[in-house]
């Protein structure tokens, strides 16, 4: 069964051949073909929030990329990941990345600092 992505948008931040993959969607064959065609290494999978909305791939993807899956701590998850709080700091090609925690649209939202709020931010 073909699964769609919902409600959501992926950010891939790269430096020096390194990426990190913020919010994957389902579909894998792209992120697949963009890493083997850019000679990627993916580090780290970042999911901002889970939620009903969202249908995503980091599971999957984590596990075909040998990377590592970071998800907020604060969630109610019972999967085996990276949980991840704003004093966390994943990084990229020696570049720290900053995460705040933004519960609202979920309880576990986090956001990327400067990069990327995935869709746990709204402004009106």
């Amino acid at each position: 069964m073909a699964k769609v992505s919902k409600g959501r948008l992926s950010c891939i931040v790269c430096s020096n051949k390194e990426a990190i993959i913020i919010d994957p969607f389902y579909l894998l064959s792209h992120y697949i073909d963009l890493i083997t065609t850019q000679k990627l290494k993916i580090t780290n999978l970042l999911d901002t929030h889970q939620h009903a909305d969202h249908i995503s791939a980091e599971r999957e993807l984590a596990h075909v990329t040998n990377s590592k899956l970071c998800i907020s701590r604060y969630g109610k998850y019972s999967f085996d990941a990276n949980y991840i709080d704003d004093r966390s700091i994943p990084n990229i090609d020696k570049k720290e990345i900053s995460i705040i925690y933004t519960p609202g649209h979920s309880i576990g939202s986090l956001c990327v600092i400067d990069m990327f709020v995935g869709d746990t931010l709204s402004f009106g």
